[in-house]
């Protein structure tokens, strides 16, 4: 959602350091430490963003702690599901 221009206002920034990004790795040079500064600040902004937008969170138990979910949504329920239960064949 962070990349579709439709849902963020940042889209195009966030796309226009992945592009810098792929360049660099095609070129097989290494990105400025200030342009990735930049891009994690961009990428946390329009993450932000949508998450103040969001009705519906669906993630792991781990990330439902996370400042940004927590900080972020307006989340008042929280269901969590056991699928991760595993079973051994026999």
């Amino acid at each position: 959602m962070i990349r579709d221009p439709s849902q963020c206002t940042l889209a195009n920034t966030v796309l226009d350091y992945d592009e810098k990004i792929r360049r660099h790795k095609a070129d097989d040079r290494s990105v400025e430490p200030v342009d990735s500064e930049l891009y994690g600040k961009v990428l946390l902004s329009a993450e932000r963003e949508v998450l103040r937008t969001c009705q519906i969170v669906l993630c792991t138990c781990n990330g439902s702690a996370s400042r940004r979910v927590k900080g972020e949504t307006n989340i008042s329920q929280v269901c969590l599901c056991s699928l991760n239960v595993s079973i051994t064949a026999e």
